[in-house]
């Protein structure tokens, strides 16, 4: 399960098994201690880290007291762990904070860029010939049927279908420009 310390520096002051003894002896008491402040699985890893520490530190220097190093390691990493927890916690509440207020901003946005977009189409059918803006209107915006606006008009369908594709022609042109919303949106976004 573990390594030895034969044959490692220092190993001088602990007989043979001492370690593996070590973790059968700390190993619950760790667990136990280190569930209070982490998860189960955070805490076992807290423990495994711990007594890599431990080891590592063993092959450098003598402790005096192996088993205190050991707790005192074990705690200074579960806080850590803690404290880098809060840190992120806080760092995705600052992002979900920014996000929301994009999002708030976009809804915004979204209201001008409609209300934009509303006055620029009463614009495009003002500039419409006067029969064409009228088909236009009672199609598009009353819902007409073609054959309903021919009649009412007394004009052919295919004269209706006309001037609807000519007005749908004008419209599409007219969205297809950016709007100055558009524009300033965008320019934001980068800065």
């Amino acid at each position: 399960m573990w390594p030895t310390m034969q044959n490692q520096t220092h190993s001088e002051n602990y007989g043979p098994g001492w370690f593996e003894q070590l973790v059968e002896k700390t190993h619950d008491k760790l667990k136990r201690a280190l569930c209070q402040m982490l998860s189960p699985a955070e805490s076992e890893e807290v423990i495994q880290e711990s007594y890599l520490k431990l080891f590592e530190t063993l092959k450098k220097e003598n402790l005096d007291n192996p088993q205190g190093y050991l707790y005192r390691s074990a705690r200074n990493l579960a806080i850590t762990r803690i404290r880098n927890k809060n840190v992120a916690q806080k760092f995705l509440d600052q992002k979900t904070e920014q996000i929301q207020v994009i999002e708030g901003n976009n809804e915004g946005y979204q209201a001008l860029k409609e209300d934009q977009q509303h006055q620029q189409l009463h614009q495009v059918i003002a500039t419409l010939p006067p029969v064409c803006r009228q088909v236009f209107v009672l199609r598009k915006l009353h819902g007409y049927s073609h054959k309903e606006i021919a009649e009412t008009m007394n004009i052919s369908q295919k004269t209706v279908e006309n001037h609807i594709a000519k007005g749908m022609r004008a419209c599409l042109e007219a969205f297809r420009r950016p709007t100055k919303i558009d524009s300033n949106y965008k320019r934001s976004q980068r800065g």
